[in-house]
């Protein structure tokens, strides 16, 4: 799979190959903005459950967060618990899915993801 496509709203979408070019650099630009950091690197707060959730709570970005049914590793109802500490957070389960629901039915993946973003 290379570049990019188009979702069915005709919206842009990244595939697996061409994400690693912007992945790296918008997370550690999120991370950044959470979070200061010390000279060692380290993000202060990253293990303060009550930090972490008021990080969330002030993104004031919409944010999916989706789940497969039989995640094991992310449970739909610990991700929906999750979904919850975002002002502007919606949760999807994408039924039949596991742990890699992009995978496991890209179609319904991209409609969802491409849903969420027009």
């Amino acid at each position: 799979m290379s570049g990019g496509g188009a979702g069915p709203s005709g919206r842009a979408f990244a595939t697996r190959s061409d994400t690693a070019g912007w992945l790296m650099p918008v997370s550690r630009a999120v991370l950044s903005w959470v979070q200061p950091r010390p000279a060692n690197n380290v993000i202060i707060g990253a293990f303060d459950p009550a930090a972490t959730r008021a990080g969330l709570a002030g993104f004031e970005g919409s944010a999916l967060l989706l789940a497969g049914e039989f995640d094991r590793n992310s449970p739909p109802r610990a991700v929906a618990a999750c979904a919850e500490l975002f002002r502007r957070g919606a949760f999807v389960e994408q039924p039949g899915a596991g742990h890699c629901p992009w995978g496991d039915d890209p179609d319904r993946f991209v409609v969802t993801v491409a849903s969420f973003l027009v």
